[in-house]
């Protein structure tokens, strides 16, 4: 998740300045970008399918395995540039590409997740997805995910369900030792969508933008809110006697929200 949210920041920089497109990321030409998805409106079609051609190459260093679906379309307006090129998303996510590095017979594999095994750590083999994971850092003037819960600085976030791990490292588990997974996603969010659309069915390409933009920033501000409310009375309440929260966050964007209690 942390890994997903980061590509939207430095790593699409980057990459557009490389294809001579700084500032393309920006609230003018990106209606939305945030969570690992954009949609760039770029009127420079060569450009466009440099950045097109360098961008999986550069998400698969950085996310190995993660399922990438782009769709690039020429169009009249704003509007109906992103209307086709959802369409073409769709038709898009029905072409699985292929896995690598590819797993033979002989090939070891980790344990974790059946992939070909890459490299061992601590004597356990690990696959390239996961070895990434494992050594991603998230860069210190960002807001990692868990602070993102909560703005509490003296809380704890566990990562450990060992018994034997440190104390303000362990989950706190209590006396069944019961964990929940919740998983919240916003419903109905593309009738939203296609309200806000017909709201905008007149304007002219600067105020759609904007008002796209507009409405998936606020979306995300929101459930960030509604997360930090929702810690701060339901969670932090309840941490143990060393100030570890009972919970573990795992997704935080858009409209979604994936949680450990």
């Amino acid at each position: 998740s942390e890994l997903i949210d980061y590509l939207c920041t430095q790593p699409l920089e980057e990459a557009l300045v490389v294809c001579g497109l700084e500032g393309y990321s920006g609230a003018e030409h990106s209606p939305r970008c945030a969570g690992g998805a954009f949609y760039l409106l770029i009127d420079d079609a060569d450009k466009a399918r440099r950045f097109r051609q360098l961008w999986p190459l550069l998400v698969y260093q950085l996310l190995p395995g993660v399922e990438q679906v782009d769709a690039l379309v020429e169009a009249p307006s704003a509007k109906e540039a992103i209307r086709l090129g959802l369409e073409k998303l769709k038709e898009a996510r029905n072409r699985p590409s292929a896995v690598l590095p590819a797993a033979a017979p002989i090939t070891q594999r980790s344990p974790r997740t059946g992939m070909a095994a890459v490299q061992q750590q601590r004597g356990e083999s690990l696959d390239e997805a996961t070895a990434v994971k494992v050594a991603f850092k998230r860069p210190e003037d960002s807001t990692p995910l868990a602070r993102r819960f909560s703005s509490h600085k003296d809380v704890l976030w566990p990562n450990n369900f060992e018994h034997d791990a440190h104390p303000t490292q362990r989950f706190p588990l209590g006396e069944k030792d019961c964990v929940a997974m919740m998983h919240i996603d916003g419903n109905g969010l593309g009738e939203v969508l296609r309200l806000v659309n017909h709201v905008a069915r007149n304007a002219d390409d600067k105020s759609y933008v904007a008002l796209y933009r507009q409405f998936s920033d606020g979306l995300e501000q929101a459930t960030i809110e509604a997360c930090r409310q929702a810690t701060d009375d339901i969670l932090v309440p309840e941490v143990s006697a060393h100030g570890v929260v009972p919970a573990r966050p795992l997704v935080l964007g858009g409209d979604d929200v994936t949680v450990l209690t």
